[in-house]
């Protein structure tokens, strides 16, 4: 079974034991860094557990996650209720004539609602922090700017990668 690759958006650095480790032979073990001992080396007598599964094999931590899904529940969430809202109380108030509404505008607002739901999601993503020892802000801009930092990053260095590969010449 082969481990999965890092994320376009993963910050450089956090895979470096996995990447040391793809570079050496498939059955040898994982270069120590310089100057590291082993537990009972050091006289502790017993080795640290294995780390949890999600970080050894490259993928986001749970509290990370977590964070993701909440933030993205509340500027996702609350967006496209409304949308969905304007739709069940603009029918109720025109059709008791409580109100005089053209159709288009009842369309508009819901699907303006529903559109900032969907960038909701996005900014909900990018909000949290992806470091899983800090919580972040609570709106959480300074995130987002570092985040999106580090995917338009991953994507410019995917374009240059692809331009840079040698095209394929068969006739």
């Amino acid at each position: 079974m082969s481990e999965p690759k890092p994320l376009p958006f993963e910050p450089k650095g956090r895979n470096a034991r996995q990447k040391a480790q793809k570079t050496s032979a498939p059955n040898s073990p994982a270069p120590k860094p310089a100057g590291a001992q082993s537990a009972k080396k050091r006289g502790q007598g017993k080795a640290a557990p294995n780390p949890p599964r999600e970080s050894r094999m490259g993928g986001v931590p749970p509290e990370v996650s977590d964070r993701m899904v909440r933030r993205a529940a509340l500027f996702c969430g609350i967006p496209t209720a409304m949308g969905f809202g304007s739709l069940v109380a603009s029918y109720i108030a025109i059709s008791r004539h409580w109100l005089e509404v053209s159709n288009t505008l009842v369309l508009l607002v819901s699907l303006g609602l529903t559109g900032l739901g969907v960038l909701g999601l996005s900014y909900g993503a990018l909000s949290a922090s992806w470091d899983p020892g800090r919580v972040g802000s609570r709106w959480g801009g300074d995130e987002f700017r570092k985040n999106l930092g580090y995917l338009t990053e991953a994507w410019r260095s995917q374009r240059i990668a692809k331009t840079d590969a040698p095209k394929d010449e068969t006739p």
